[in-house]
């Protein structure tokens, strides 16, 4: 696979919003402080007949990732109709709603095609808010009961965290080209491969 130039730097407007930032904001129940976490919600879009794309928050929000972020990558190939249905029921009932809820996200971006049995999650962190929120919690009872399901028969599936060096947000295509080059691989239900950590472009030509 043809490596992406990673650049994190096109089309991003140059604002931000700090962190623990709160914003004002009235609505018919209250007048009141509240977090910028509780005015999220997920975007939703169709890219084809068969495929779309969701997203929790804004990518030109963070021209620059904070020092401490990291980014974690789930991408699925070949799932099955049984496999599709029942990883977006637990998304949507459970871990959707908690991503919402979950200051430490700072963005999330989801893409699937029942066609092509693809399936691509990308989410930034602050710290390591991604590893207690991985292994606890409803992701952490899905995580230890449906992955090798959800995963298995004839899905290859990588998974990759990393502490971004050049402090970008991963495109989808980025994304892909990471997780199936570093990421740690499964195979119909088992793991085969190890992670490693990324090498971007800058440090490969150094």
């Amino acid at each position: 696979m043809a490596q992406p130039h990673l650049d994190c730097h096109r089309n991003h407007r140059r604002h931000s919003v700090p962190d623990g930032m709160k914003t004002r904001c009235v609505n018919w129940k209250f007048k009141g402080v509240v977090t910028m976490n509780a005015m999220r919600a997920w975007k939703r879009e169709q890219v084809s007949r068969y495929g779309g794309m969701m997203r929790l928050g804004e990518r030109a929000d963070f021209p620059q990732l904070p020092a401490n972020a990291l980014v974690s990558i789930t991408h699925g190939i070949n799932m099955k109709l049984h496999q599709i249905i029942v990883s977006t029921l637990v998304n949507e009932i459970f871990i959707m709603p908690s991503l919402v809820r979950n200051e430490n996200l700072l963005y999330a971006e989801g893409h699937g095609n029942l066609v092509s049995g693809e399936s691509l999650l990308i989410t930034v962190w602050r710290g390591k808010g991604m590893i207690q929120f991985r292994d606890h919690g409803s992701h952490g009872w899905a995580k230890e009961r449906l992955t090798r399901f959800v995963f298995g028969q004839d899905v290859i599936a990588w998974f990759l965290t990393y502490a971004p060096k050049d402090h970008c947000i991963p495109s989808a295509e980025e994304a892909r080209y990471l997780a199936e080059a570093f990421g740690k691989m499964m195979v119909k239900g088992s793991f085969v491969r190890s992670a490693v950590r990324p090498v971007f472009v800058n440090e490969a030509q150094a």
